[in-house]
């Protein structure tokens, strides 16, 4: 539940900081080897400055996590639109720390990535137009005050907000631009890729029925009573309170795992077959099987652009993990100790 919340405000591939940390966070101040950039501040000072780690001469500090942690969880309790946080009482804090050390791991590898990308000399990283997207999301979200008024009311959270949507902005462009550019998968490939993957691409046995959706259990007994094969669709229409109802009360098709539970023994039901009353918490339900239609293979031309998308994301994937070790070995991770 809470993986969603986090994620909910994270881009294509700026959650795999936790990969970043485990490679570089071994418990002690350290420097990449090779390193063009000043070596990092001893632990000491990190201590005096309350710095939890710095990148390249950025510190990020316990201020910067939390700040990140309210505007991630800001506005979640009770909010209708998102994934609800039980009101979990003194476990609360226990329960997210998942979360928080996502976020310390999203941060260093935010920063990271950004002091790399400013490295890149073929990337124009000062053009204005980078930061027009961003900074059009930044005014448009204070604006609409979308996150909660406590994560920006100040200058400096505004500032922040900024800074967090503009890095994020530019290593996408970056990403697009140069790491991505090129990244395709031939048809051949494709092809390829299903053979050796029928498996995935099939269609599980399926089934189509009809329902009666009633409000009280009289209701529901009165219409079982006297519904049928032919008069079932035009009972769905005049008596169901179900929205499906117009349409004779028709759904599907639906695979096992996907269908709700109380239909579930329609895959054991034979074609024009009446279920008993079926309760649930919308009602009473009457069911009756329409079709069931077996197992199939999809073809090759019906899953050609999926495979594609696979492929291109299996590329970009490998690419990034390469580029994140390339980062690692050029800028300066530091930290005092182990977060965790």
């Amino acid at each position: 539940m809470l993986k969603f919340v986090y994620f909910a405000f994270c881009a294509l591939f700026f959650g795999a900081g936790v990969y970043v940390w485990k490679v570089k966070n071994t418990g002690a101040a350290q420097v990449a080897p090779d390193d063009p950039v000043a070596a990092a501040p001893p632990a000491e000072d990190f201590r005096q400055t309350g710095a939890l780690v710095e990148i390249a001469g950025t510190q990020i500090t316990q201020e910067d996590v939390n700040w990140e942690y309210d505007l991630v969880t800001s506005g979640v309790v009770g909010n209708e639109e998102l994934t609800p946080i039980p009101d979990l009482g003194p476990r609360l804090t226990e329960e997210l720390k998942p979360l928080r050390k996502a976020i310390v791991a999203n941060i260093i590898e935010r920063k990271l990535l950004y002091a790399f990308v400013q490295q890149d000399k073929s990337f124009v990283f000062d053009e204005p137009s980078r930061y027009e997207s961003c900074m059009k999301e930044w005014q448009e979200t204070i604006k609409a005050d979308q996150i909660g008024a406590q994560s920006f009311a100040s200058k400096e959270g505004r500032n922040r907000l900024r800074a967090r949507l503009c890095e994020r902005s530019v290593l996408e462009q970056y990403l697009d631009e140069k790491l991505f550019a090129d990244v395709t998968a031939s048809p051949d490939e494709a092809l390829e890729y299903y053979k050796n993957h029928r498996a995935e691409y099939s269609v599980s046995e399926r089934v189509v029925i009809r329902q009666v959706l009633l409000g009280s259990d009289a209701d529901a007994k009165r219409v079982r009573a006297q519904i049928n094969t032919q008069n079932f669709a035009d009972l769905a229409r005049s008596k169901s309170i179900a929205p499906e109802g117009v349409d004779g009360g028709k759904l599907g098709p639906f695979t096992k795992s996907a269908i709700p539970a109380i239909f579930e023994m329609a895959f054991s039901m034979k074609k024009g077959e009446i279920s008993p009353i079926l309760k649930s918490p919308y009602g009473y339900h009457i069911m009756t099987l329409v079709e069931k239609l077996p197992r199939s293979e999809l073809s090759f031309d019906q899953v050609k652009n999926k495979i594609t998308k696979v492929l291109r994301r299996k590329q970009q994937e490998e690419r990034y993990q390469k580029w994140v070790d390339k980062a690692l070995a050029s800028i300066a991770v530091s930290s005092p100790k182990p977060l965790w």
